[in-house]
């Protein structure tokens, strides 16, 4: 499949299941999944060379503090994954809500976008997944 200009590439960190990196590819997506050990600030100019088309997909929660000057510079839109260090299936779950949802939405935008990712609850129970744009 032939990916248009406007598409967005996720970059799945390490602390994402890397065969999802190839689940995403067999429905069309453009995904990779960064190789273990790479050090973020790495990861970071990687995904700034897709410009706003590069999305970091990480479960690094902390980065968005330690790295706010470098994603910044490199305007890159990020989703980090907040999910208690759940099973690799539910994370499977989560990005793949993640990106369907709001793909459409990182395609026509005009500048980075920021998303916490975690479940949402009801009575006790987890329900669906949501994604809250956010500042970084």
């Amino acid at each position: 499949m032939r990916h248009a200009a406007n598409d967005v590439h996720y970059f799945l960190d390490e602390g994402l299941p890397s065969v999802l990196a190839v689940g995403l590819k067999r429905l069309g997506a453009s995904a990779t999944a960064i190789e273990p050990s790479t050090p973020d600030q790495e990861v970071i100019r990687l995904v700034g060379r897709c410009g706003k088309r590069g999305v970091w997909v990480t479960r690094d929660l902390e980065s968005r503090r330690r790295f706010r000057n470098l994603i910044l510079e490199q305007g890159i839109s990020v989703a980090w994954i907040r999910d208690n260090n759940g099973p690799n299936l539910k994370l499977a779950f989560m990005v793949l809500s993640f990106i369907y949802r709001y793909t459409g939405r990182l395609e026509n935008a005009y500048a980075p976008l920021y998303f916490v990712v975690r479940e949402r609850y009801i009575d006790g129970v987890p329900s669906a997944v949501v994604s809250c744009t956010t500042e970084l």
